[in-house]
């Protein structure tokens, strides 16, 4: 038995990997859990295991949501320039759809006025 002051202190903010919890949660929280999962390996120092595991759940059309968490590693995708199969297609058409939207919506300080008079 195991002296219980010697262990490290659980972080509930940061649950342990448990395949118990996975094999019984909804596909909404599978694509969070999933994300997290590889946003962390590649903050861990692993983006080769990021870059697999994406690839693999890119074969499924239920992991596409979650752009929010894996938007970080684009930028690291992009400078190991290995980027996850299906990823780099899905990013450019993303970012590519999001200028257009912020090209076709007028600034407020670029608001085009008509000849005053006076």
């Amino acid at each position: 038995m195991t002296d219980p002051s010697t262990e490290a202190p659980h972080n509930p903010a940061i649950p342990p990997f448990n395949p118990t919890s996975i094999l019984h949660s909804s596909h909404e929280k599978l694509q969070y859990i999933f994300s997290n999962l590889i946003q962390q390996f590649a903050i861990l120092g692993y983006p080769d295991v990021a870059t697999r595991f994406l690839s693999k759940l890119n074969g499924y059309d239920y992991f596409h949501s979650q752009t929010t968490v894996l938007r970080p590693l684009w930028l690291l995708w992009s400078t190991l320039d290995y980027w996850p199969s299906g990823e780099k297609p899905r990013v450019v058409a993303e970012i590519t759809k999001k200028r257009a939207a912020a090209e076709s919506k007028p600034q407020d300080g670029n608001k085009k006025s008509g000849p005053t008079t006076n």
